[in-house]
């Protein structure tokens, strides 16, 4: 069900975008849907080492991009 939790999540992809300049679930090459829903149940989220973002930042965004959204921001 739709609820304040997907708004949350889509926060948190928007912030890791404006961040970093791409999004924090891409496959590579270009892939599938599938791909795409692979590397999201994965729910692992890195962050580039070449652009400088503080911790706090860091802990903000994993809190919104929790696969689960009782866990979730």
């Amino acid at each position: 069900a739709y609820n304040e939790k997907c708004d949350i999540w889509s926060l948190g992809v928007i912030i890791y975008k404006m961040l970093f300049g791409k999004y924090p679930f891409l496959p590579s090459n270009g892939g599938t849907l599938e791909d795409l829903k692979g590397i999201v149940d994965k729910g692992v989220v890195t962050f580039p080492n070449n652009i400088p973002v503080s911790e706090e930042a860091k802990s903000l965004i994993m809190s919104m991009l929790k696969r689960d959204p009782v866990k979730r921001l």
